[in-house]
């Protein structure tokens, strides 16, 4: 069952969190402010639903957006539930750069073919398939961030994240009850 977050402006019709929300309880406010913030940046209309889940992943995956064969308006993205906010707040950036490709229409997934970008197959430099089981290697990665859907969805990182650190950090409530001075983003 979700748990609706009251959002901070109209940008969505319904952004909700799903599992592992409780662990993240102090941080949902804040975030639901910067997935927000961060789908109008990326015209996501409205009537798009989103759902973030913080679930356990094998090895050093950080975040996923779900996607299937005709999906164009129903989401989840699911993040690893050991993630430190900072490296939420990027990952947070870079699947709904995905998410927002596919909107567009620029990101598919294939029925039998898997990933297409703008119509075409999703093929690694050397012709091989993109595939979500491979090596653990820096030639893999490098590859990997130079496809044309991940290229633009590693370029936001860093852009997002910046400008939601100038835009919404600020004291943590919860520790400053408690006299503990820090800010989200510290």
């Amino acid at each position: 069952m979700s748990h609706q977050i009251p959002r901070a402006n109209a940008i969505l019709e319904k952004l909700t969190w799903g599992r592992g929300r409780k662990k993240k309880q102090a941080y949902l406010p804040i975030l639901t402010e910067i997935a927000e913030y961060f789908l109008k940046e990326l015209g996501v209309p409205s009537s798009v639903k989103v759902k973030i889940s913080f679930v356990k992943m094998k090895g050093n995956q950080v975040a996923y957006l779900e996607l299937s064969d005709g999906q164009t308006n129903n989401f989840e993205i699911k993040v690893n539930e050991v993630t430190i906010f900072r490296r939420i707040v990027r990952f947070l950036a870079h699947e709904i750069t995905h998410l927002a490709q596919v909107v567009r229409g620029d990101l598919t997934v294939v029925k039998g073919e898997g990933l297409h970008w703008k119509g075409e197959k999703v093929l690694f430099p050397d012709g091989k398939p993109y595939s979500i089981d491979h090596p653990d290697t820096p030639e893999y990665y490098n590859a990997y961030k130079s496809l044309p859907h991940e290229a633009e969805a590693y370029g936001n990182m860093d852009k997002f994240f910046d400008d939601a650190r100038k835009k919404f950090d600020r004291p943590i409530e919860s520790l400053a009850e408690l006299g503990i001075e820090a800010n989200y983003f510290d």
